[in-house]
């Protein structure tokens, strides 16, 4: 199997994610928006909570979710909040925020979503590589919990940074 890459930016991801580079070929992009269609879809961000079973995944996960709230204000975006398939928690409260489109159903497929989103922001989870593969860049949360799937540059701490990121 290969990945596509729309150039060396995302190679280097994939990379630094443990592909191999013998299955990374780089294409440049495959789609063409309409630029009407653009603005409105890029605008649009998706945060992917940790699962259940990471044991701090409460505390990262609303971390993440109040920064995220916090640059959608500052920056004016929507954003939806996808909880991971096995998590029975109630993410409701969070529904409540002016910017917030809503909880997505546990079972969307990530494709699906990835039709509707230009930006992802998660911590721990798996699904990294899945994004780029959906064109979809992902900016992750770094906490004292160290996962080392991201360059340094799509990583945030607060949400003055993540602000910083994605401007």
């Amino acid at each position: 199997n290969y990945s596509i890459c729309k150039g060396t930016y995302s190679k280097k991801q994939f990379l630094c994610a443990g592909v191999e580079e013998n299955r990374l070929p780089i294409l440049g992009g495959l789609f063409v928006y309409p630029s009407t269609i653009y603005r409105e879809w890029a605008r649009r961000k998706c945060v992917f909570l940790d699962a259940p079973t990471f044991a701090h995944s409460g505390e990262t996960n609303s971390e993440l979710i109040n920064y995220v709230s916090k640059a959608s204000k500052e920056l004016e975006f929507k954003y939806w909040i996808k909880p991971h398939p096995m998590d029975q928690r109630d993410y409701s409260i969070y529904a409540h925020d002016e910017n917030c489109l809503g909880i997505v159903d546990k079972a969307m497929t990530l494709d699906k979503l990835a039709e509707n989103i230009q930006i992802a922001f998660l911590h721990t989870s798996g699904i990294y590589v899945d994004l780029l593969n959906c064109s979809v860049k992902p900016f992750r949360l770094s906490t004292q919990y160290y996962y080392p799937i991201t360059e340094k540059e799509e990583e945030f701490t607060s949400e003055i940074e993540l602000i910083e990121c994605i401007k």
